[in-house]
């Protein structure tokens, strides 16, 4: 497993370019009391991103995530290698200077992977009461397409458009923090660390806004709190994030 290990970590930084920050991912073989052997889980997660503030890119994001993952739980161990596969919903960027210009994205398909793992846990939970797991995905979301344009309470649909270039998102997150196992719950919290940067090109009433030319990677770092309560077949998962974002994901994780 340590081969896998190694070239995961080695795929998830290797990709250059990055943009919003995403969902910490708990290994799924960490439980209390209620443990099972099952090698393969999948996952159904909603991600709602109610604001992330890029400072360097001069703009704001909203958004809701839904995705489906598949997740690898190696044998006697508490190592995943998960992938994801989802869509982007009611995507905004507004500029936070200049005119006050917003752009309004379709929905588009969006799909990543990762790697995630508790060190030692049995032994750190004798000396700090709690273990620590790192958590590091890439996610990318390719060739978003334009739904409209307001540019100060004007709204402007696709007709309106010249000179445009798809928008592209990809993001790459590294999280690492601490997880305590309750008896009927396991609750973590920690720090994570995601660069930025966003490709889109649109022309709306004579300007052209291009956000390829900052060329410029936000790079933040943020927190993240959660709880998981598993059940025999099923576990589920809430976790908040702040202060890079304000944001919110839920998900059901069934084993089979």
């Amino acid at each position: 497993m340590k081969k896998y290990f190694l070239f995961f970590t080695a795929v998830l930084f290797y990709v250059p370019d990055c943009l919003i920050a995403a969902p910490v991912d708990l290994p799924i073989g960490f439980s209390q009391e209620i443990r099972d052997d099952n090698n393969f889980s999948f996952a159904i997660e909603s991600d709602y991103i109610k604001k992330i503030e890029l400072k360097k890119l001069d703009g704001e994001i909203k958004g809701t995530i839904e995705s489906i993952k598949g997740v690898y739980s190696a044998p006697n161990s508490c190592l995943d290698i998960y992938v994801n596969l989802g869509q982007l919903k009611d995507a905004e960027y507004k500029f936070t200077s200049g005119n006050n210009v917003t752009l309004i994205f379709d929905d588009q398909f969006t799909f990543g992977a990762g790697i995630n793992s508790v060190f030692n846990w049995d032994e750190m939970e004798e000396i700090l009461g709690a273990s620590i797991f790192f958590d590091a995905k890439i996610r990318r979301i390719e060739d978003i397409g334009y739904s409209s344009v307001s540019v100060n309470g004007v709204s402007y649909s696709e007709g309106s458009f010249s000179n445009t270039a798809d928008a592209k998102w990809t993001e790459q997150q590294l999280a690492i923090g601490l997880v305590k196992k309750l008896k009927y719950a396991t609750i973590y919290g920690g720090t994570k660390y995601t660069s930025a940067r966003a490709t889109a090109k649109i022309s709306v009433a004579g300007t052209t806004y291009d956000l390829s030319e900052r060329n410029k990677k936000d790079k933040k770092f943020g927190g993240f709190i959660g709880v998981r309560i598993p059940f025999k077949n099923i576990k589920i998962d809430f976790e908040g994030r702040f202060a890079d974002e304000k944001a919110f994901n839920f998900n059901i994780i069934f084993n089979f």
